[in-house]
């Protein structure tokens, strides 16, 4: 009899525990504000929503090195202001300026080569050439004395023929003699031969270029800014080896001087309605967004893959976009490089284009 009573008892307070816990866990429905206002467009309807991405002006430039080599020093920090043609970083020189001081030698003896023979004749060569001509001369008329007196004792019959014949040949002999000591004269005179100047000539130029190409090579090694603008990124130290190419991380990356620029991917579904020179704004995101006002720079003429994404449920990452690049003309707030914007454009209104700048 007391089963039958505890039963209903104890059902009854188990019904009114599940109740009371079912009551007390079950979260309250209601309306979550956001942690940040989503941006508001001050545009009428028919507005046109994308992705921007700021930039600078000439985009950003990847700066990688034409050579692979160990990097010997850094020459820049981001935030840095640079001028184009300034050095950023260095690799390892020792080897290059060791071949360009060789090469240097090389041109050296090149040219010390080509002046010995433009130098020809040297006077000291000239003087000693010249008394063994008189020399010669002196000793011809001799033996064409000797020669006259044995004839005329020939013809008196007090010399024999053969004497005769052998002082007319060392008479020969002697005029032979001077002729040849005669032209050595005129050549040394008449300095180096032309072709033996010309191969001279060309053996220093090639030395030259064997110089410049070293030259080249050892500047080449110094890693220089390609515009004027800010360092916005370094990725190298001292003593990393740096590879040459296209790299996935760029060494070192410089933006252009200028206004900054806006790049904003337009959904292709809404790509025809976007006109040259529509006016546009943007606003950063975050706690306290900044309002960009926008000025119409170009349309890029190529739809290409969609790259940047919103993080939203709704959105397809299997689309196309049209690229639109507006230039910054005011901002309320801070504004940094490489920054997502939400950006309107006016779908329904065209206005003058902002003139190209160099």
């Amino acid at each position: 009899m007391m089963i039958r009573r505890l039963v209903p008892i104890i059902a009854a307070v188990s019904l009114g525990f599940a109740v009371a816990v079912t009551w007390l866990l079950t979260p309250s429905s209601g309306v979550t504000a956001p942690p940040n206002q989503p941006a508001r467009s001050t545009l009428k309807e028919g507005r046109i929503a994308g992705l921007g991405i700021v930039e600078p002006r000439g985009e950003c430039v990847a700066v990688g090195s034409a050579v692979p080599g160990i990097v010997d020093m850094v020459l820049v920090k981001p935030g840095d202001t640079v001028k184009e043609g300034q050095p950023l970083f260095k690799l390892e020189q020792a080897e290059r300026q060791a071949e360009v001081e060789a090469r240097m030698a090389a041109l050296q003896l090149e040219e010390s080569k080509l002046a010995r023979l433009e130098a020809q004749p040297r006077p000291e060569d000239v003087s000693p050439l010249e008394a063994r001509v008189r020399a010669a001369e002196v000793e011809a008329k001799r033996a064409e004395g000797t020669f006259e007196r044995v004839k005329t004792a020939r013809d008196a019959g007090a010399a024999s023929v053969e004497d005769l014949e052998q002082r007319r040949f060392a008479m020969l002999m002697a005029q032979a003699m001077v002729d040849q000591m005669k032209a050595e004269l005129t050549r040394l005179k008449n300095g180096a031969w032309k072709p033996d100047l010309e191969v001279a000539r060309r053996e220093v130029a090639s030395a030259k270029a064997a110089l410049e190409k070293a030259r080249v090579d050892l500047e080449r090694l110094t890693v220089k800014s390609p515009t004027n603008g800010s360092v916005l990124k370094v990725d190298v130290r001292a003593g990393e080896f740096a590879t040459a190419g296209r790299l996935d991380s760029a060494m070192v990356t410089v933006g252009d001087e200028g206004p900054l620029h806006v790049r904003v991917q337009v959904d292709e579904d809404d790509a025809a309605r976007v006109k040259p020179g529509s006016p546009a704004e943007a606003f950063t995101r975050g706690r306290d967004p900044a309002h960009l006002t926008l000025r119409f720079v170009r349309i890029d003429p190529r739809v290409e893959p969609k790259t940047s994404l919103r993080g939203i449920v709704t959105e397809r990452v299997d689309t196309r976009v049209l690229v639109v690049v507006y230039e910054v003309v005011k901002t309320e707030g801070s504004v940094y490089v490489g920054q997502q914007v939400d950006v309107f454009i006016d779908g329904d209104a065209g206005a003058p284009a902002a003139p190209t700048k160099p």
